[in-house]
């Protein structure tokens, strides 16, 4: 597996600007790779609500859930969310260290600064200030 995905909660009373902004920073991202030469594979935006299937239970990813929410992180026992942020989330996985391939350009100082610049010019865009 490699490229640069990113994930967003679709059950959060805001569901529409986290997925805005998960397209903005995965956006960010792949240009950011692109220009340091290295285009990488775009492996898309995903709801991260039914992140996991866990004996028969869709389970959400802990850290973007919404409060109330009972989630059951690396399979443990459920857990309950108890406050939930109250502003826009999304998490990227940029690039993975289990491809060889992704793993040889993570130790490249120049590409992770290319996709940190990447990302931030993405948040930038999305809270509508020109980089």
């Amino acid at each position: 597996m490699r490229g640069v995905e990113v994930y967003y909660e679709s059950r959060r009373p805001f569901a529409d600007e986290n997925y805005r902004l998960a397209a903005a920073v995965l956006d960010g991202a792949l240009r950011g790779l692109a220009a340091s030469g290295h285009p990488s594979v775009n492996r898309g935006i995903i709801d991260a609500a039914c992140w996991r299937n866990f004996q028969g239970r869709c389970v959400g990813l802990f850290v973007l859930s919404p409060g109330g929410a009972t989630v059951a992180p690396n399979g443990a026992a459920s857990t309950q969310v108890k406050e939930a942020t109250n502003m826009p989330a999304a998490l990227l996985e940029t690039l993975f260290v289990s491809s060889p391939d992704d793993a040889a350009l993570l130790r490249e100082d120049a590409v992770r600064t290319a996709v940190a610049r990447g990302i931030a010019d993405g948040v930038l865009r999305y809270l509508g200030v020109r980089a």
